[in-house]
């Protein structure tokens, strides 16, 4: 890859080749020179502007190191907006597979057989296609959270638990004898009945839930950046 150059001051006007602006005498900037099978081309940047990958080449592959460069899956706050990202890069690579393909076919119809080079040609663009699949129907590995499996309970339960254990029957506020017992164990079966059931005040929590959410998307853009690096050629 060729040295980039750093240049504190311009000693003349030059048009950056990333966003096609003049860089004015006296401003800071970068250069690089690309070597051709003839010379080479000078290309200069502002000091600011990133260089693109497909700067630095003239292989198809420039297109795609681009897009790699450009994918931002830090915004994607849902599974299906990574997939969406990822699908729309895969599009991408698909094109640049195509233009392999169809080089190796236009080389074969020119000679009337594979060459070489046209193998060569034709291997690149299975192994991208091949890529752009997995990128396709790419999955999480992990398990989504389930909002079902989030609940709190509301604070009042404990109170209305302590409120409901104070109103305890007590043995000795009924009748001694056989008739007190039964009255005593009447009472007792209605309070025991009456018990706050901590189901009845489970209410979503939204706020575990997403955190947990978030949690596992950071694992879930990670590995689909993965997937999105991995490339075969």
């Amino acid at each position: 890859m060729a040295r980039t150059h750093q240049v504190k001051k311009s000693q003349k006007q030059h048009r950056c080749s990333a966003c096609g602006q003049p860089i004015e005498i006296g401003q800071p900037y970068k250069w690089f020179k690309m070597k051709l099978a003839r010379g080479g081309v000078k290309k200069s940047y502002h000091a600011t502007c990133t260089i693109p990958p497909s700067h630095r080449t003239t292989s198809r592959m420039g297109i795609i190191w681009d897009a790699q460069a450009a994918l931002d899956l830090s915004g994607a706050e849902s599974f299906e907006a990574i997939r969406d990202e990822l699908t729309a890069f895969a599009e991408t690579v698909r094109e640049v597979a195509n233009e392999y393909t169809e080089s190796a076919d236009n080389m074969e119809s020119g000679f009337g057989h594979a060459t070489y080079q046209s193998d060569e040609l034709r291997e690149k663009g299975e192994q991208l296609e091949s890529w752009a699949d997995d990128l396709d129907q790419w999955e999480f590995s992990g398990e989504e959270p389930d909002q079902d499996d989030f609940v709190k309970t509301d604070e009042s339960y404990d109170n209305d638990l302590a409120s409901w254990e104070g109103d305890a029957p007590e043995r000795d506020d009924f009748p001694a004898g056989e008739e007190g017992d039964e009255q005593y164990d009447d009472a007792e079966s209605e309070w025991q009945s009456n018990e706050p059931s901590e189901d009845d005040y489970q209410e979503p929590d939204e706020e575990a839930y997403q955190a947990a959410v978030e949690e596992v998307l950071d694992e879930a853009r990670d590995e689909a950046q993965n997937e999105a690096d991995n490339c075969p050629v």
